[in-house]
Parts: C-alpha cells; sequence; structure tokens
C-alpha cells in the first residue's frame, strides 16, 4: 500500500508489532469463524442426508449469532477498524456464497438466482477494491443491503431444512429483486462518492 512504503524502519516495526493486536480483536475474531464456518457447512449439506440439513441449518444458526455479537461487540468495546470493515462484508459474502453455491449444487436453488446473487457480490467486490485504490475510501453496507441479505438468509435457511419448493421459489424471486434493487443503490453511491473525489482533486 501507497501509505506504508513511505514507514521508516522502526514505523515499519512499529506498525508489525501492532499489527496483531489491531487485527485479531473479538469482533474479527466472530468474522473469521463466521468465515470458516462455510467449510463444515459444505460438507454435512453435500452429504445428502436430512441430519445433515439439519447440521448445516444449525451452523447457519450459529453463523448468524457470529454476525450479530460482531458488529455488537465492535460497538462496545470500540473495536471498529478498517480490518472489521473489510473482514465482516467478506465474511458475510463468503458464508452467503457458500450456502447459494451447495444448495445449486444439490439442486434445491435454480441457476438463474446463483448468478444474480453471484454475480451481485463480485461487482460490489470488485467495486469496492477499484473505489479504495483511488480514492481511500471503504464503501460501507448501507441499510437495505443489510436487511436484503438478512432475507436471503432466511430464504436458504428454509431451503437448507425443507429443500426447493414453490414457495421457496417465490422467495427466491423476492430476494433476486432485492438484490438488483441494493446493487442499483451501491452503484449509485460508488458514482457519488467517486465525482467527490474528482472535484476534490480538480479543486487542487
Amino acid at each position: 500500500m501507497k501509505g506504508d512504503e513511505n514507514l521508516d524502519p522502526v514505523d515499519s516495526g512499529t506498525f508489525l508489532a501492532d499489527l496483531p493486536r489491531r487485527f485479531l480483536t473479538l469482533s474479527n475474531i466472530l468474522s473469521l469463524v463466521r468465515l470458516f464456518l462455510s467449510v463444515p457447512f459444505a460438507v454435512v449439506v453435500l452429504d445428502g442426508s436430512d441430519q445433515g440439513r439439519l447440521w448445516g441449518a444449525i451452523l447457519m444458526v450459529v453463523a448468524a449469532i457470529t454476525d450479530k455479537l460482531d458488529g455488537d461487540f465492535a460497538r462496545k468495546f470500540h473495536q471498529t477498524s478498517e480490518w472489521g470493515k473489510i473482514l465482516d462484508p467478506l465474511a458475510d459474502k463468503i458464508a452467503v456464497g457458500t450456502v447459494i453455491a451447495v444448495l445449486f449444487v444439490v439442486g434445491d436453488l435454480p441457476a438463474w438466482f446463483l448468478i444474480i446473487a453471484l454475480g451481485r457480490d463480485l461487482v460490489i467486490l470488485s467495486g469496492g477494491i477499484y473505489l479504495k485504490r483511488r480514492t481511500g475510501i471503504l464503501v460501507p453496507s448501507n441499510q437495505f443491503g443489510k436487511w436484503t441479505v438478512g432475507l436471503i438468509s432466511v430464504t436458504l435457511f428454509v431451503l437448507v431444512l425443507s429443500g426447493r419448493s414453490t414457495v421457496g421459489d417465490y422467495l427466491l424471486a423476492i430476494n433476486a429483486v432485492l438484490l438488483l434493487l441494493s446493487l442499483g443503490l451501491y452503484g449509485k453511491r460508488f458514482k457519488e462518492l467517486l465525482g467527490m473525489k474528482r472535484v476534490e482533486n480538480g479543486a487542487h
């Protein structure tokens, strides 16, 4: 990173020594737990048994609890950081993406939803990286996006427990509309922040 290249040896040593404390906060550890829960979830659900589905649903509940707690702890213990702003949404995207991919593999989720959901996350991730490099700004998740992910999680939970159904297909259609709307809102915010940076650069 450009900011780190200008550090002298003493500052660099201090930065590296302080890195574990900055990164390994309680809220970030919970985000990491949520991220790594994707592996056992995939294993048990791909087993194809009813018991595997039950365990998958339990793991989803545990992941949802860590998602709630990491935000609470970050605010309570003043652990909000740049690491957390990256790790928390990344863990959410990987966790939800894993569930979607697994359900697609076992035949409980249509390909069109897989394309919309994963395509949206890829666009947002790529846009976030580009914006961070160009402006140094990290776009936080908006409230609409959080509610959308929450509804998707509930829908996926139902599909994990009971498999594909007509009700599930209707819920997926509603979720797809919300995903596209949240992507549009992200694109609007992305354009605004990029425009603000260009105006700022022009003023100098």
